[in-house]
């Protein structure tokens, strides 16, 4: 196939292209509720799909000896449509991703609470005594590993009958 042809075939699909640019996303967003692993893939084929268009405009300006056609108004539109798309998608995900990290900051110091509890009982000791890490985390306990706060904090946990904290603002019992 020569070049000629495949300008042909290009430029009679770019509308395809462009749409598809254009409904990619959009449908990446309305199916994928805000979760990456649908919306990327299809902003990843929207962003194929618009520079397809791209190409196939400059393929046509290149056999018309570069007198019209160029880079078509088509192609921009999709990848601006694509570009919309990253925009409304990228905040939704970082959302996303702040709750996930929160919800699993909590999670954790629910544990921690658990922990000392249970630490409190084994060892009859009162509230306000000090409980140390050995005490509380290894083999035989629950959980085994000191857990870690997923945005990066750091927990307060040791007194006990006192609920444990993260130096994260929002992440609270």
């Amino acid at each position: 196939m020569n070049v000629g042809t495949l300008c042909k075939r290009l430029a009679g699909l770019r509308l395809v292209f462009v749409l598809g640019a254009g409904m990619c996303p959009v449908a990446g967003v309305l199916l994928g509720d805000g979760r990456m692993g649908v919306i990327a893939p299809c902003l990843l084929g929207g962003l194929v799909l618009g520079a397809f268009a791209m190409v196939a405009g400059y393929l046509r300006w290149r056999q018309a000896g570069g007198t019209s056609g160029g880079v078509t108004f088509l192609g921009c539109v999709g990848l601006a449509i694509w570009m919309l798309a990253c925009i409304v998608t990228v905040p939704g995900f970082i959302k996303a991703t702040t709750l996930a990290r929160k919800n699993a900051c909590i999670q954790n110091l629910r544990q921690l609470e658990g922990a000392i509890e249970v630490w409190m009982r084994d060892k009859q000791k009162r509230p306000g005594d000090v409980a140390p890490d050995d005490g509380l985390f290894g083999e035989g306990r629950y959980p085994k590993e000191k857990p870690r706060c997923p945005a990066g904090g750091t927990y307060s946990y040791h007194v006990a009958g006192v609920r444990p904290t993260c130096s994260v603002p929002g992440h609270t019992l």
